[in-house]
C-alpha cells in the first residue's frame, strides 16, 4: 500500500532529521519532528472519530 509506505518514510526521515526545517512559511519553521508529532495527531483524532483506511477525507 503505497499509503502506509509513504507515511513509513517520512518517519524514518522525521527521525533522522528531527531538529531539520521541513516547513518555512515566513518567519515561522516547523521541523521534521515537529511535523511528524503533529501528523500522527491528526491521525489519531482521524482514528478516533471512526475515520479507517480507505475512507476519504476533504484536506
Amino acid at each position: 500500500m503505497i499509503a502506509s509506505d509513504l507515511w513509513q518514510a517520512f518517519q524514518r526521515t522525521a527521525a533522522r532529521h528531527s531538529d531539520r526545517e521541513a516547513v518555512v512559511l515566513g518567519d515561522r519553521v516547523l521541523t521534521f519532528g515537529a511535523l511528524e508529532q503533529r501528523a500522527a495527531a491528526i491521525g489519531g483524532w482521524l482514528v478516533r472519530r471512526g475515520i479507517a483506511p480507505g475512507d476519504r477525507v476533504l484536506v
